[in-house]
């Protein structure tokens, strides 16, 4: 820990204040404030779809959603972040000739999990729009993981049956997160 913070004091000269923005950490207040409301709709979906009473859907539900949330989502975001500094950050200086709105949708469908290098008077827009593509992401990932932990809670139900729960569950889910992302970006225009 010493080292690491010796490490983090000498680098502070070479640190840039422009070191964009995370929008993974942008989001997780509003995503951790919503899963506890999600577990609880996407349980009785649940157990009006599988006939089942009791807890157990609502458990189901629990486990299912915490695996996506605390593994799939920032496992998925890693791997995004991973792509936009491989593809992206190497071609940036070649892409700013591109017209300023080629440019920005561009950066904004291929640098939504860290927005950097975005002008600070485009940040009103910009970070509702980039919630809504991760959140797209977010829901396929989100589609396959929980239907992993469907299938590994149920496994004589079969894959197809966890896939199309989770699809089902899900779409009705992120429709609801989707809401405020999409109101904001709305209301900017």
């Amino acid at each position: 820990m010493v080292l690491l913070g010796a490490f983090g004091v000498l680098m502070a000269p070479a640190a840039h204040a422009n070191a964009g923005v995370p929008m993974l950490f942008l989001l997780s207040p509003f995503l951790g404030l919503s899963l506890f409301p999600i577990i609880i709709g996407e349980g009785f979906l649940l157990s009006r779809r599988t006939r089942v009473g009791g807890v157990q859907p609502y458990v189901k539900s629990l486990v299912a959603n915490l695996f996506s949330t605390l593994i799939g989502i920032p496992v998925s975001w890693v791997l995004m972040v991973t792509l936009e500094i491989i593809l992206f950050w190497p071609h940036a200086m070649q892409l700013r000739n591109l017209d300023e709105t080629s440019y920005s949708f561009l950066q904004l469908a291929c640098c939504s999990a860290w927005m950097d290098n975005v002008p600070y008077n485009t940040l009103s827009w910009r970070i509702p729009a980039a919630s809504i593509v991760l959140l797209l992401i977010f829901f396929v990932v989100s589609v396959y993981s929980e239907a992993i932990a469907y299938w590994l809670i149920d496994r004589k139900s079969g894959w197809k049956r966890a896939f199309h729960l989770s699809f089902q569950l899900n779409t009705l889910s992120y429709l609801c997160l989707l809401f405020i992302p999409v109101w904001l970006f709305w209301s900017h225009w």
